[in-house]
């Protein structure tokens, strides 16, 4: 079972990011956007 220690270094890892064309460390950056896009494409605008 893990340990608290265990839990909380896994914690420090879930990082979210928010900065557009950046991408958290802990998953692969897809190869290209939705139906083929650059990773760039900015699919919602605020």
């Amino acid at each position: 079972m893990p340990t608290q220690k265990d839990r909380d270094h896994v914690k420090s890892l879930m990082v979210g990011v928010k900065e557009p064309g950046k991408f958290a460390g802990w998953i692969a950056p897809p190869l290209r956007g939705i139906n083929g896009t650059p990773i760039e494409t900015e699919y919602v605008k605020l």
